[in-house]
C-alpha cells in the first residue's frame, strides 16, 4: 500500500492495487485468528478502508479512478460476505484444471460458470479472473483435434518429459498447469480456438482478467511458437479481455502501448 501511494505521488497519477484474499477457508481456521475472533477478510477490509479504499467504488467511477482497487479471491462465499462489508469491486478467480473445486463449498468450474451461477455472482462480483488455459483450445490444423489449454492428455504429457528440468515447469513429477505441452498429432503448432468463456462472462456483465501470462516459452500456447505477444494479441484482440495478470507486466504494458498507437 505504501508502494502504491509512493508511486502515485511520483508518477502524478493513480496507481491501483489488486490484493488477493488467499485461502480464507484455511487461514480462518488458524488458532491466532480463531482466538482473536477475526477472519482474514475482516483484516483485509479493515486495512484497505483505513487507507482510503472504502470510497473506491463502483468500478469505473471517478472515485474508483482516483484510487483504483480490485479485491480477488477463489472462494465465492467469501466474496459474497465481502459484498456486505465493502463497496470495493470484487473479482472471483476461477480454476479450470482437472480436478479443480473451490475450497469453501467444493464447486467445480462447471458449477461456477453455469448461467444460473453467473447470474447470482453478478449481484456482488464485478469481475472474473479465469485460468487462461480455460479460454482456448489448440486445434490441430491437419488432424482437426483440439486440446483445452494446449494440453494433450495428462498421462501422455507426464510420460513424455518427466525428467525435464524445473525451468520447464516440471519438478519431481509435477507438471505446472500453465505449461504449453505438445498438443498436436501432426507436429504442426495448430491454432487457438475460443472456448467461448470470455464471451459468456461479458454477457453477464463481468470484467474478465485471466491469469497468468508469462514470457517464458514453455508457458505460451504452442500455437504461438513461444511468442507471448501472439498470446496477448489473441486474448486482447480476438477475445477482448479487459485486463490480465502477468508475471512480466513490463512486456504486456509495452505491447499495449504499441497497440494503442498503431
Amino acid at each position: 500500500l505504501d508502494l502504491a501511494d509512493s508511486a502515485s505521488r511520483s508518477l502524478g497519477r493513480a496507481v491501483g492495487i489488486y490484493p488477493e484474499i488467499k485461502h480464507p477457508t484455511w487461514h480462518n481456521k488458524l488458532p491466532q485468528l480463531v482466538t482473536a475472533g477475526v477472519t482474514i477478510e475482516d483484516l483485509v477490509v479493515q486495512k484497505l478502508h483505513e487507507r482510503g479504499y472504502a470510497v473506491s467504488a463502483p468500478f469505473g467511477s471517478e472515485a474508483w479512478r482516483l484510487k483504483p482497487v480490485y479485491v480477488q479471491c477463489f472462494e465465492p462465499t467469501i466474496l459474497q460476505k465481502l459484498s456486505t462489508m465493502t463497496d470495493m469491486p470484487l473479482v472471483l478467480l476461477l480454476g479450470g484444471w482437472k480436478g479443480y473445486v473451490t475450497a469453501d463449498v467444493g464447486l467445480t468450474m462447471e458449477d461456477l460458470i453455469s448461467d444460473d451461477s453467473l447470474e447470482k455472482l453478478s449481484k456482488y462480483v464485478a469481475g472474473v479472473g479465469p485460468w487462461k488455459s480455460s479460454l482456448y483450445s489448440v486445434v490441430d490444423i491437419v488432424a482437426g483435434d483440439s486440446h483445452i489449454g494446449g494440453s494433450s492428455t495428462d498421462s501422455a504429457s507426464s510420460n513424455s518429459s518427466s525428467s525435464s528440468a524445473c525451468r520447464s515447469g516440471r519438478c519431481s513429477g509435477f507438471i505446472h498447469p500453465d505449461v504449453a505441452r505438445v498438443s498436436t498429432s501432426s507436429g504442426s503448432p495448430g491454432h487457438l480456438q475460443s472456448t467461448g468463456l470470455v464471451s459468456k462472462l461479458h454477457k453477464h456483465g463481468f470484467q474478465v482478467h485471466p491469469y497468468t501470462l508469462r514470457d517464458e516459452q514453455q508457458f505460451v500456447p504452442s500455437s504461438c511458437n513461444g511468442d507471448v505477444r501472439c498470446e496477448f494479441a489473441w486474448l486482447f484482440g480476438t477475445e477482448s479481455i479487459d485486463g490480465a495478470f502477468a508475471d512480466y507486466p513490463g512486456t504486456l504494458v509495452e505491447w499495449l502501448q504499441r497497440k494503442s498507437v498503431a
